[in-house]
């Protein structure tokens, strides 16, 4: 598959956003809902190009309905945590992975999960509650404020992505900051 080249970009975000910002707004793409077994496939951030199994739509990399997308998350730096594999700008879960990650905000992660380098990781089966990064003061309705993330309740029926530009993914009504769905 292929590496990131250095002339690419690694940022989707308005000019004034780039930085440690963007790298913020894509770590909170990663959420995870309980019931998934490997890494959540849902909407990327888009970054010159899409992964395989993914089509680009405006600000986002969506995962295709045809074919079978496997879970992914925007790659830190050079280096993808263990059980994914470098794909451009993103990380690609490998098929037998059994651990969700997420990008690292600060020193810590959220309650359960260990620090991995730049990201945070848990593995599948003691996954036990949604959580995305904390932008600002709140958290998505359902959620609560730990740190620099938040956590959903205890069998959160609802997900979160951090919005993108103006617009949220189809299918994924606009609350605030965030974009939330019912978790499928």
């Amino acid at each position: 598959m292929p590496n990131s080249l250095p002339h690419q970009r690694l940022s989707v975000c308005p000019q004034p956003l780039l930085g440690p910002l963007a790298v913020l707004m894509a770590a909170c793409l990663a959420t995870i809902h309980p019931a998934q077994a490997q890494q959540p496939v849902r909407p990327l951030p888009y970054h010159s190009r899409c992964l395989s199994g993914y089509v680009a739509s405006g600000s986002y990399c969506l995962p295709a309905k045809s074919g079978n997308p496997r879970g992914a998350l925007v790659k830190v730096g050079r280096v993808c945590p263990q059980g994914f594999t470098g794909w451009g700008n993103y990380c690609l879960g490998t098929p037998n992975n059994r651990r969700e990650a997420m990008q690292k905000v600060g020193d810590t992660c959220p309650q359960g999960w260990s620090a991995s380098q730049d990201y945070c990781m848990i593995p599948t089966d003691n996954k036990r509650r949604a959580v995305i990064t904390r932008v600002g003061r709140g958290c998505p309705t359902g959620f609560t404020p730990w740190g620099d993330y938040c956590l959903g309740s205890p069998n959160q029926e609802q997900e979160a992505v951090l919005r993108v530009g103006r617009l949220c993914p189809p299918g994924w009504p606009r609350f605030g900051t965030y974009c939330l769905r019912t978790a499928k």
